[in-house]
């Protein structure tokens, strides 16, 4: 088992929009350990797309359907 995880996710970026060897560094950790397609929740947006990838439910579930939040108390 691996001693250490790194999870970085870059939203809407895709492995293939990458010119090969431009991310040289990123490229080094992928061939020490793995890389993994993560296909989003739709909308593809930071807030809905970590909580997806937290909970392994859909926006439909956990809630999150943008990047700004409504507080339905204060209606703002």
């Amino acid at each position: 088992m691996a001693e250490r995880v790194v999870l970085l996710t870059i939203p809407q970026l895709r492995h293939h929009d990458v010119t090969p060897g431009a991310l040289a560094s990123l490229d080094t950790v992928e061939g020490r350990g793995g890389m993994a397609e993560y296909l989003p929740a739709f909308p593809c947006l930071a807030a809905p797309s970590f909580a997806t990838l937290v909970t392994g439910t859909g926006p439909s579930t956990h809630g999150l359907i943008g990047d700004a939040y409504f507080d339905r108390e204060l209606r703002r």
